[in-house]
């Protein structure tokens, strides 16, 4: 058990004992930690008696502590005051005060400086005022007044005292009031009497009363039922109404002010049709001459009737609350709250639980606090003192700093880690921390929150802990990198700055905000942005917050390019309107800007054409041009215009022209180049004979055209007389027909003198053109021929004869031969006359050829091209088509390729042949190499080096095989002569040189008297015959042969001839 020092009260036998601190202590309200309240020291009456009520009040003035008792001297009903002083680090009971008459001393008690006031109401309406002399208080003054309740309630601050009196009647209403009373110094006298100023309104105002500073509030109730507070202010020492407070729906009493001018009262809510008691406490501060409602405080686990908010107390930048009613650890076991300020609002600080659990001892009853100390009642406690008061000197609560990362980093650190008495992460209200944090690489500080500078990117931070727990949470961002380009002439975009804190030169976190700056070239604009946050601007100046990833930022530059304007011809230049875009210089536009031109040509000249504008075809006096990306020129073309006269001659109208100006010239003037239409109107029986001064005056029709020369010009038409023009035929078909019908301005089948008339035949069928008579070419047997006309009527006939077909085919793979050409004159396609000598070109598909033709002038020709003279009769040709097929030829070993002779066939390409075609091949071995063989020819077995080969029906291949000539040596041993090898090479390679794989034979010729022992590097090295062979292998090769000499052994025989023995080997 804890325990706190005992301090004796002699004298009248009061006393201050030390208190456990048990099982209450302290609670934990929405996640704050606090440090538990240091053992409170107890205070009692050593007179007390049951009913005494001591702790009914308290007042406290910083080392002074005044705890009032209804009823005291054994219980009779005068009451007492009870003085206790801080004397160093030890409280003392100093003295004991009592009223000079047997007045109950029940209203409120204040004590401020050496001023103590208490209302005394029970039996008469006074107060009763103590004065501290020379370190003793005595009686100084009673104060009386006839209004009704006076001395309900007190208050003392400075020079000021002001007293409730609820049970003034004005008008027969029992409105209430506040006295005001002032100390000059010697005595209290009155100053003022405070009155609401709607009397029909306000009742009981004054139950209780608050003075601080220059502030007074006090509690009313109303006609109809409602309660609030009522705010005076001070004016030098006059007193005057400011506004009221109060809560909708809620009965307000106990008010009291702070030294901050804020106003607390407590709040009584009824719900429902039951009328259940809820009890919350409200605060108001000060905004200019207003008051606003800024805190509702109210616990939560809030029940009916436990009173919260009965004694109310501001101490310092906190709020003492009492609950006498709490039912947490025992019933109406009270408890008090400790709030404290924050920004316009209050937060809870700790919850006080009564120190001895006991039921219905209603701690809280009554708080004050003053300095470093504060002190809460109990209304009863054992029936024995029957009241206590608990004093507890000022503790500083700890409170739960959490620190928490987001991002790619270290945690964030504390420095330091606690505040003295608390443990890691709890820190006292005011106390400075500083926060480090320290990201990843490529990461970077994005920002704080519940930091004293939440807009910091540094890894370094602080804060003032406040009165309530708190979270500080550092982010970490990721660096990405912003690129820059351009297009245009100009630079990049500018950053404003750098990097974000902490990242890398040219990377950012997301959310970075960057100012660019563009830097166009001289002449240069902006004309846009790309990946800002506005990319429609054409401000020099952009943002672009930075995305969560690698980004890219760009400018267009747009120039201002110059436009230069000028004629040709006699007028003048064209002008510009506008003059220049914006914000570009005089003559200079952006790319885009639409300039509207407008020219005016001199007297007699006009508009022909434009140049570099976006109609150069319009011949109007305005125009305009989109300007490109560049400089520019427009110019405009002026042409003079020129007179035509129209001429005709003969019987007929006068020409007219089309138009009849150029535009901007006068009637019958054209500029050079104006196409104009020219149109005729001969008389009846006349038609056009020629034109002159047209662009093709060959042309005999009604209308003529002109292309305007760049002069004055004439155009003249002749008319003539109209001749009828007759065909006929003989034969099989029809009359030839004229084109045109007539000359232009005859009749059809009339013509003008010099008209050439085009005339085409038509035969029937089977039937063709034999000549003409009346034509130009009266031997032409074509199906078209002419007529000039002459001065008269005239006659054109055509005589038609038989037409023999012509049919054609073809064997092997191809088409039929085209016969060119298709038809004689006049015939049907594939119809032609006796004698017609036609054309023949064969289509023989790929890799086929022509091999024969029959039905042709030639049908042993192989020729693609042929020709057959038409019979007298219907006729048949045909080509004959062989293939070609392709022929590969390789060797192996060194040497080239086989040399083939055709290289091909005739008509194929080269390398292919038809099938039977004789080829030759002449093989190419390397120096020191030979054929040993062949592959696809006609003997594979040669080793010549020539072959052949007929050709098969298909695609085919010849290789031949080199083998190089390797060196025999041939040896002996013993006497005789070296063996003698059959062939003495092989072929193609050099004496004594053979291809692998030859056969050779050998021979021995051993001296007289020696025969054969043995053979080295044949075939057969066993044998002892006069003859070996040996294959020639894939190297040089050494044969050797072994004589032995003969040994005769004379056994009883006589010695005979020995040559046999040599010749038989023996």
């Amino acid at each position: 058990m804890n325990t706190r020092k005992i301090a004796v009260l002699f004298g009248i036998g009061l006393f201050v004992v030390g208190a456990a601190q048990g099982e209450a202590g302290v609670r934990q309200v929405d996640s704050r930690v606090t440090t538990v309240a240091p053992d409170p020291i107890i205070l009692q009456a050593a007179d007390g008696y049951p009913g005494d009520d001591y702790g009914y009040n308290l007042a406290a003035y910083e080392d002074t502590l005044v705890v009032q008792s209804w009823r005291s001297n054994d219980g009779l009903s005068e009451g007492a005051l009870y003085i206790y002083e801080r004397q160093g680090e030890d409280w003392h009971f100093v003295q004991q005060l009592f009223p000079v008459d047997t007045s109950m001393l029940l209203g409120q008690v204040d004590i401020f400086e050496d001023h103590i006031v208490v209302g005394a109401i029970a039996r008469q309406q006074e107060v009763l005022l103590f004065q501290k002399t020379d370190g003793t208080w005595q009686y100084t003054q009673k104060l009386t007044r006839s209004e009704g309740d006076f001395g309900s309630s007190v208050s003392l601050f400075g020079d000021y005292l002001a007293v409730g009196a609820p049970g003034t009647v004005i008008g027969f209403k029992q409105t209430g009031s506040v006295i005001i009373f002032r100390f000059n110094g010697s005595s209290w006298v009155f100053s003022e009497k405070l009155i609401p100023s709607d009397t029909d309104t306000f009742r009981n105002i004054g139950g209780t009363v608050d003075l601080s500073n220059d502030v007074l509030v006090g509690s009313y109730s109303t006609s109809y039922g409602g309660s609030g507070g009522i705010l005076w202010g001070r004016s030098g020492s006059q007193w005057f109404w400011r506004t009221t407070v109060g809560v909708a729906y809620s009965s307000i009493s106990n008010v009291t002010v702070s030294s901050a001018n804020e106003v607390a009262a407590m709040g009584r809510t009824l719900e429902g049709s039951a009328e259940i008691d809820y009890y919350s406490v409200h605060v108001w501060a000060p905004n200019g001459t207003t008051w606003d409602h800024v805190s509702t405080l109210q616990p939560q686990d809030i029940e009916q009737y436990e009173y919260f908010g009965r004694s109310l107390q501001f101490w310092g930048d906190r709020l003492l609350v009492g609950r006498p009613g709490d039912d947490f650890w025992v019933e109406n076991g009270g408890s008090v709250y400790l709030y404290s300020r924050g920004d316009r609002s209050w937060q809870l600080e700790s919850i006080i639980d009564p120190p001895i659990p006991t039921a219905d001892q209603n701690f809280g009853f009554t708080v004050t606090g003053s300095g470093d100390f504060w002190a809460a009642s109990n209304f009863e406690y054992d029936g024995v003192y029957d009241g206590i008061v608990f004093l507890y000197d000022y503790f500083n609560p700890c409170y739960a700093l959490t620190l928490t990362t987001e991002g790619n980093g270290d945690d964030l650190l504390s420095f330091p880690e606690n505040s003295d008495g608390c443990s890691v992460g709890g820190f006292h209200p005011d106390e400075p921390v500083d926060l480090v944090g320290n990201p990843d690489p490529g990461w970077t500080i994005a920002g704080w929150t519940g930091t004293d500078d939440d807009s910091a990117v540094t890894t370094t931070n602080s804060l003032v802990m406040p009165h309530e727990a708190r979270e500080v949470v550092v982010t970490y961002g990721e660096c990405f990198f912003l690129t820059f380009d351009h297009s245009g002439s100009g630079e990049d975009p500018v950053p404003s700055h750098l990097s974000s804190p902490g990242c890398t030169e040219g990377s950012y976190i997301e959310g970075d905000q960057i100012a660019l700056t563009a830097a166009p070239a001289e002449n240069w604009l902006v004309a846009g942005w790309g990946g800002t946050d506005d990319d429609a601007v054409t401000d020099a100046t952009n943002v672009v917050t930075m995305p969560a990833q690698d980004h890219l930022a760009t400018v267009t530059y747009a120039g201002c390019f110059s436009l230069s304007l000028s004629h040709s011809g006699s007028g003048t230049d064209p002008v510009a309107t506008p003059s220049s875009s914006s914000t570009c210089s005089e003559g200079r536009y952006r790319e885009g800007e639409l300039i509207q031109l407008s020219v005016t040509p001199d007297t007699d000249w006009t508009i022909v054409g434009w140049s570099g504008t976006d109609a150069d075809t319009s011949v109007n006096p305005t125009n305009q041009v989109t300007m490109p990306a560049g400089d520019h020129a427009v110019s405009v073309i002026y042409e003079i215009c020129h007179s035509l006269v129209l001429n005709h001659s003969g019987s007929g109208a006068p020409l007219l022209a089309n138009p009849a100006a150029s535009p901007g010239c006068a009637q019958g003037k054209h500029v050079m180049g104006e196409t104009i239409t020219i149109t005729a109107a001969p008389d009846a029986g006349w038609g056009i004979q020629s034109w002159s001064g047209t662009n093709n005056d060959a042309e005999v029709g009604l209308i003529g055209t002109l292309t305007m020369p760049d002069l004055d010009h004439v155009v003249s038409v002749i008319y003539a007389t109209c001749y009828p023009l007759t065909t006929a035929h003989s034969g099989e078909g029809t009359d030839p027909l004229a084109a045109p019908t007539g000359s232009p301005g005859c009749v059809a089948g009339n013509f003008v003198h010099g008209h050439l008339v085009n005339l085409t035949a038509s035969p029937a069928p089977g039937w063709g053109v034999e000549g003409w008579q009346g034509t130009d070419n009266d031997a032409s047997v074509d199906v078209t021929n002419a007529v000039t006309m002459p001065a008269g009527a005239h006659t054109a006939s055509v005589f038609y004869g038989t037409c023999f077909s012509l049919s054609s085919g073809h064997s092997g793979s191809g088409s039929n031969p085209i016969a060119d050409p298709v038809m004689s004159p006049g015939c049907e396609v594939g119809h032609f006359r006796a004698g017609e000598v036609i054309q023949l070109t064969a289509q023989p598909d790929p890799d086929w050829i022509v091999v024969g033709w029959s039905g042709t002038d030639d049908d042993s020709s192989t020729s693609l091209t042929n020709a057959v003279t038409m019979p007298g009769r219907d006729h048949w040709v045909a080509v004959d088509y062989t293939r070609c097929y392709s022929l590969g030829i390789s060797h192996q070993g060194e040497g080239a390729d086989p040399v083939a002779v055709p290289t091909s066939s005739p008509g194929c390409a080269a390398g292919a042949y038809f099938p039977g075609e004789m080829i030759a091949f002449t093989a190419q071995p390397a120096g020191n190499w030979t054929v040993i063989g062949w592959v696809g020819t006609d003997s594979d077995q040669s080793v010549e080096p020539t072959n052949t080969l007929i050709m098969p029906e298909v695609d085919y291949a010849v290789s031949v095989i080199y083998s190089q000539c390797h060196n025999l040596t041939l040896g002996h041993s013993g006497m005789g002569e070296d063996p003698l090898a059959e062939p003495a090479a092989s072929p193609g390679c050099d004496p004594n040189k053979y291809a692998v794989g030859q056969e050779i034979q050998l021979t021995a010729d051993p001296a007289e008297g020696w025969g054969i022992q043995g053979w080295a590097g044949t075939d057969n090295d066993a044998l002892s015959g006069l003859t070996n062979s040996v294959t020639m292998p894939d190297e040089d090769h050494f044969v050797i042969v072994i004589y032995g000499q003969y040994i005769i052994f004379i056994d009883g025989f006589e010695l005979g001839d020995t040559s046999a023995w040599s010749e038989t080997g023996q």
